[in-house]
C-alpha cells in the first residue's frame, strides 16, 4: 500500500529531545511485564498503541497535563517517556525505576505552513532557513548536556535503574520490529520503513 504524498509545507528544521525509557512504580524489564501494568498513552499517539496491543497491556490515554495527577492516583504507573520529560514534568516523582534501555528517540521539527511561507520574499525565506538550521542544531547539542543532567537527577531521586538481560533486549528488539511491521501503511510506506531502518545497521 502507498501512502499519497500531499504537498509538504516547508521543514524548517528537526530537533530529537531524547531517548524515551520506561519508567514505572514495579519492575518492567521485558516487553511482557507491561501486560500488568497500567502505561500512559498520549490520546493522539499512533505508535505506542501498536506496542500495547501486541505486549497485550491496557493503556490508560490521557492528555499531557492529565499524566501527573493520574500517576499520583495509581490510574497510571507506567510512563514511555524521555529523562528531560521526566524530571520538568516531576513524573519522576511518582515512579521507583527505569529500564536502562532506550526503545526510542523522540524527534520532532519545526514546520511553517505553506501560505505563509509562499508570502516571503526569496531574501526572507534565505534568512528563516539559515537563522533555523542554526537554531535545531543549537537545540540538538543543548539537549544531550539536559539529558545527562536529567538522568544525574534520577540516580539523586533513588529510581532504580534496571538492567535488561540480553535475552531481555532481544525480545524488546522483536517487538519493535512487530510494531513498526504493524505501522507500514498507517505512518508510513514500506519503502520509508526500509530507508529508515538502513541507518541503524
Amino acid at each position: 500500500m502507498s501512502l499519497p504524498s500531499p504537498r509538504l509545507a516547508p521543514l524548517l528544521g528537526w530537533a530529537d529531545v531524547g531517548q524515551s525509557y520506561v519508567f514505572s512504580t514495579e519492575s518492567v524489564t521485558k516487553p511482557s511485564d507491561l501486560g500488568a501494568r497500567k502505561p500512559w498513552v498520549w490520546r493522539d499517539d499512533l505508535v505506542l498503541p501498536a506496542l500495547f496491543k501486541i505486549v497485550k497491556s491496557n493503556p490508560v490515554p490521557l492528555q499531557l497535563p492529565e499524566v501527573l495527577g493520574a500517576l499520583q492516583t495509581n490510574r497510571v504507573d507506567t510512563v514511555i517517556t524521555t529523562p528531560v520529560a521526566a524530571v520538568a514534568l516531576q513524573w519522576s516523582s511518582r515512579v521507583s525505576q527505569m529500564l536502562n534501555f532506550p526503545l526510542t528517540v523522540v524527534i520532532g521539527g519545526t514546520v511553517m505552513g505553506q501560505k505563509q511561507w509562499d508570502t516571503l520574499t526569496p531574501e526572507q525565506k534565505k534568512i528563516m532557513t539559515e537563522t533555523s538550521a542554526q537554531f535545531h542544531a543549537l537545540a540538538r547539542k543543548n539537549l544531550r548536556t539536559d539529558e545527562e543532567k536529567a538522568l544525574a537527577a534520577l540516580k539523586e531521586r533513588n529510581i532504580k535503574v534496571l538492567t535488561p538481560s540480553e535475552s531481555d533486549k532481544a525480545e524488546w528488539i522483536k517487538v519493535g520490529a512487530q510494531v513498526r511491521q504493524s505501522l507500514v501503511g498507517q505512518i508510513a510506506d514500506q519503502a520509508l520503513v526500509d530507508r529508515v531502518m538502513a541507518f541503524s545497521k
